[in-house]
């Protein structure tokens, strides 16, 4: 049976489609890496810091190092300061399915009486309102909005409209 005109551009248009959604998963991907090395580098400037030491143990002058604190807080505006640098190595992403990358950090503080899951401050820098004083040091939306230009390259100029609206949601 001869197939028509229309079926043959129809054929055609769906090898194509197919072709563009696994190109730009593959931009996808790569951007994801690159953004999230650009988020591990801002938040890579070391605090100047001081050791919080505990008791020494017998024979020893110096106790264990408990946790570190800055000495000077950083800018407002500004990615946080590494001290431990518990929050740079939290950064992670993820690709879900062929179109979508999340990504995101899991970094939590300590279990305390009051916050017994931890509590959540790469939360607390990054988002404005959540807690009291929140969302002086963003990092990652930031740091998105400085590289987006290479990011619109990596991904390819059809995720571009979604990097410079800032959008979050997946659209159809």
């Amino acid at each position: 049976m001869a197939t028509t005109n229309q079926e043959k551009a129809r054929r055609l248009a769906e090898k194509i489609a197919g072709q563009i959604a696994r190109g730009a998963g593959k931009g996808l991907n790569a951007g994801r890496a690159f953004l999230v090395s650009r988020i591990k580098e801002a938040l890579s400037v070391p605090a100047p810091r001081r050791a919080i030491r505990g008791a020494p143990r017998p024979g020893k002058k110096l106790g264990p190092i408990i946790r570190y604190v800055a000495t000077t807080p950083a800018r407002p505006g500004a990615p946080p300061r590494k001290l431990s640098g518990r929050l740079r190595t939290s950064v992670t992403s993820v690709m879900i399915g062929d179109n979508i990358a999340v990504i995101g950090t899991n970094a939590r503080a300590d279990p305390t009486p009051k916050y017994p899951g931890g509590f959540n401050y790469p939360l607390y820098h990054e988002i404005k309102g959540v807690y009291k004083r929140s969302g002086n040091h963003p990092f990652m939306a930031p740091t998105a909005r400085k590289w987006r230009g290479a990011l619109a390259v990596i991904i390819g100029r059809a995720a571009y409209s979604f990097i410079v609206a800032g959008r979050t949601e997946a659209t159809p």
